[in-house]
């Protein structure tokens, strides 16, 4: 894949997520957080449906899953997932949302 397109609504996620990590963590932690998620997006920019993702397909047909647990990082329990689709040679990021989020809900 060449292109990424971050969504607005996941551009929102991903403020957040990082201010909330900000405030209940410390700088250094929301950095870390920071690396992290870019390093998931780059994965999957790369490997969009590789082996580290997973279909969505009861919930959303052609959407996929990306959870940062399975980044190898200094984040000792990530929490959430880069929810993506493709588009011809274009990654699309949907929503950057909390494992405890529910993607139907998400996406209403």
């Amino acid at each position: 894949m060449k292109a990424i397109i971050i969504a607005s609504p996941a551009r929102r996620d991903i403020d957040r997520l990082l201010a909330s990590s900000r405030k209940a963590f410390g700088e250094a932690a929301a950095d870390r957080y920071r690396s992290l998620i870019l390093r998931g997006l780059m994965m999957i920019r790369d490997e969009p449906t590789g082996a580290k993702t997973h279909p969505l397909k009861v919930a959303r047909p052609g959407i996929f899953s990306l959870h940062l647990r399975a980044i190898e990082s200094q984040v000792r329990r990530p929490r959430h997932r880069l929810i993506h689709t493709v588009k011809d040679q274009t990654v699309v990021v949907l929503r950057a949302l909390h494992d405890r989020m529910d993607i139907d809900t998400a996406f209403r």
